[in-house]
């Protein structure tokens, strides 16, 4: 009996142990796993190596989004969600990236995140970064940003467009012909991300000349003219920054200034 007794004692032992260390792995696994799958989301993922060159360095002229966050933590699957859409509607515009604070826990201590989730606004400096508050839908991060992104776009009317065009003939210019009032802020941003490759000029509806001596019907409508060719190119994609961005990336050349032709960083470098 006594052996039987001890026999009995050692099982339960054992499946002790056994329970105890499938919890250490079933809590270890879900630590280790992400919310944000690196083979489909737009967002960049930063950690201490690349931080500084990613956000920190970027910080004259980009406004960028972290989502600061832990698998685990209360919240942060649902912003997921939401923040995954931002990301693939509006990444260009920001850089909108993600950080794993148990991958990253080095990054999160420098960046001081002491409890997750986080969505951090890093705008051009000088003014400070700050913790996002409010909806996490697209166009609610869309407009805590929208008014950090600056570009340098000139009105061109009928008096001023042939000077906007034919001065410094080797930078090609573009024009958006629009019907609406205000600045697009895919416009603005992608004359800062141009900046010194591209010149940008916006043609109101009410500039008919200008309109009828490119042969623009509808709006909007972005083309691109150089100096020192005839024709104009008409772009014909979506009015989405990542397609407007390749077509007028095809139209800087390497010897107008600001240099080589541009390109978009890369997360993993």
């Amino acid at each position: 009996q006594d052996k039987i007794k001890i026999s009995k004692m050692n099982k339960s032992k054992i499946f002790l142990i056994v329970l105890l260390g499938l919890l250490a792995l079933s809590a270890f696994a879900k630590k280790k796993q992400t919310l944000y799958d690196p083979a489909k989301t737009s967002a960049q993922f930063y950690n201490k190596g690349n931080f500084d060159k990613q956000i920190t360095k970027n910080r004259n002229k980009l406004t960028s989004f972290v989502h600061y966050f832990k698998s685990d933590d209360d919240g942060s699957v649902a912003i997921s969600l939401e923040y995954e859409k931002f990301a693939k509607e509006m990444q260009g515009v920001f850089k909108i990236g993600v950080v794993d604070c148990y991958e990253a826990w080095d990054l999160c201590e420098k960046e001081k995140i002491e409890k997750t989730p986080v969505v951090r606004v890093y705008p051009p400096n000088p003014v400070p970064a700050f913790n996002y508050e409010g909806e996490y839908d697209t166009k609610s991060l869309t407009k805590a940003g929208a008014r950090f992104v600056g570009g340098q776009v000139q009105e061109v009317n009928s008096t001023y467009v042939n000077k906007f065009i034919n001065d410094s003939p080797s930078v090609p210019k573009a024009l958006l012909f629009t019907d609406k009032t205000n600045v697009p802020l895919l416009y603005k941003a992608l004359s800062v991300s141009f900046d010194q490759k591209i010149f940008f000029g916006i043609v109101r509806k009410s500039e008919e000349e200008i309109f009828d001596k490119y042969k623009i019907k509808t709006t909007p409508k972005l083309i691109i003219v150089r100096p020192t060719e005839k024709k104009h190119y008409v772009y014909s994609g979506e009015m989405k920054y990542q397609a407007m961005f390749d077509f007028l990336n095809i139209y800087t050349e390497t010897f107008v200034p600001g240099g080589d032709r541009n390109e978009q960083d890369k997360p993993w470098l």
